[in-house]
């Protein structure tokens, strides 16, 4: 089929047509969606990249300087290594003990609890000592990753050819680089300001392209930049509404007019 006949055929009904005699002609096939397979070999690739270097050992990750505790104390997660320079001025710990009896409250709020539950909850199906593995932490976050880049790529492949080019360098070789993903095997907080905030930007763009459900977007961007901001070292800051709105209401001079349209409508529902 060539490429008028498929511009042809993309304007024509998806019913068929009937003749003078009564015959029938088939409605035309619709090809399959470019850049599907594309945008399959570039999360696949990403799995791989993230994998080698978080899963595979030799793994790269992040020591603890003293802030871990903000998130494994809830859960009872410890060292076994007594050293104190050893502890935390020595390498990447990967293996950490687990001891429900003396977990307590931090006081600390941040999205990585949920993200650290969900890892323990991993742990528990892949370890045959009983030892909490960081690593399964990296795999929910590289999870989170993963999610994020499939959200740009599906927006980037609706434009043109270097708006895909720029989102998979991006993508490839800027956000996967080890000076972003080495934080995944760590308790840090950054990993989430990071990954949430890579789910805002989608969001975001996902507003500017005129998404079907504008409101469901509206709503994603908004937690996820929500995320984003709580995600740090303060964690819950009562201020943040404060700072949600602005990013919200500067996004939208930006929409298409017909979404515009939908919010208002949707306001006076």
């Amino acid at each position: 089929m060539s490429d008028h006949e498929r511009h042809v055929c993309a304007q024509t009904s998806a019913q068929p047509s009937v003749g003078e005699n009564g015959n029938t002609t088939p409605p035309c096939e619709r090809p399959p969606v470019p850049g599907r397979v594309g945008r399959v070999v570039v999360l696949v690739l990403l799995g791989l990249i993230l994998t080698y270097q978080l899963l595979i050992p030799p793994v790269v990750g992040q020591g603890d300087q003293g802030d871990f505790g903000r998130l494994f104390q809830r859960f009872g997660i410890q060292s076994d290594i007594s050293d104190y320079n050893r502890r935390y001025f020595g390498y990447f710990i990967r293996t950490w003990k687990i001891e429900e009896n003396t977990a307590s409250g931090t006081g600390f709020l941040s999205p990585d609890v949920l993200l650290v539950a969900a890892s323990l909850s991993l742990n528990s199906l892949l370890s045959k000592t009983g030892l909490y593995d960081i690593r399964c932490l990296a795999l929910v976050r590289m999870a989170l990753f993963l999610a994020a880049a499939a959200l740009i790529l599906q927006l980037a492949w609706r434009r043109g050819l270097l708006v895909r080019c720029v989102a998979v360098f991006a993508l490839v070789v800027v956000f996967a680089d080890v000076g972003y993903v080495a934080y995944f095997n760590s308790a840090y907080s950054e990993p989430s300001s990071f990954l949430f905030g890579l789910l805002a930007i989608a969001g975001a763009h996902g507003l500017r392209a005129g998404a079907r459900d504008i409101l469901g977007v509206v709503t994603a961007f908004t937690i996820a930049h929500s995320i984003t901001l709580i995600s740090s070292a303060a964690g819950v800051d009562p201020r943040m509404p404060l700072r949600v709105v602005p990013a919200v209401v500067a996004v939208l001079p930006s929409l298409p007019a017909k979404s515009i349209k939908e919010l208002i409508a949707l306001a006076r529902a």
